[in-house]
């Protein structure tokens, strides 16, 4: 049986999760300028994991990079900002998620926002640093803020499958 979270919780877990995940996005990009910066690639474990720093003037995998301005603000920084808007008030004002959802969505937050400060910051740039892979099939460079979307994503679509299993509701 889930646990009825109040007002106050849910508020303070969400300002938790989502300055956590800004905040180590906003570190360890700091950290990629200052120490990744013109090093080539840094094999971390083998090729497996590996850092390179990169700055990425579009979005996921560099797509939009190329859309002249105004264009570019508007789908790189203005739709995201009216997206986390939503979202935060979709978070704040659900009843029915759990808190292992509110984690997941305030994560997607954190994430976004971290991305959004980059493009504010960095003349709408973002640094990536981290790529995972095994020989030719690897991810794109990514940062911090694209592992919290990606995995609150995924895992707040786990958990509505797994809610639906259970109670045969969608949220």
């Amino acid at each position: 049986m889930p646990v009825k979270i109040t007002n106050k919780i849910k508020i303070v877990i969400m300002i938790i999760t989502m300055f956590l995940n800004i905040g180590c996005d906003q570190v360890t990009k700091h950290l990629a300028r200052e120490y990744l910066y013109d090093r080539g690639v840094i094999q971390v474990i083998n090729d497996l994991f590996v850092l390179r720093y990169a700055e990425n003037t579009g979005a996921f995998l560099g797509l939009g990079s190329e859309i002249p301005e105004p264009f570019k603000f508007i789908f790189l920084s203005l739709f995201p900002t009216l997206f986390l808007l939503g979202l935060f008030v979709y978070i704040s004002r659900n009843k029915k998620l759990s808190l292992f959802q509110i984690i997941c969505l305030s994560s997607i937050f954190g994430g976004g926002i971290g991305n959004l400060i980059d493009r504010i910051t960095n003349n709408g740039t973002v640094i990536d640093f981290m790529n995972f892979g095994i020989n030719g099939l690897r991810t794109g460079i990514l940062n911090f803020a694209d592992l919290s979307l990606t995995f609150g994503a995924i895992f707040f679509i786990i958990s509505l499958y797994k809610n639906k299993q259970e109670n045969n509701v969608f949220i």
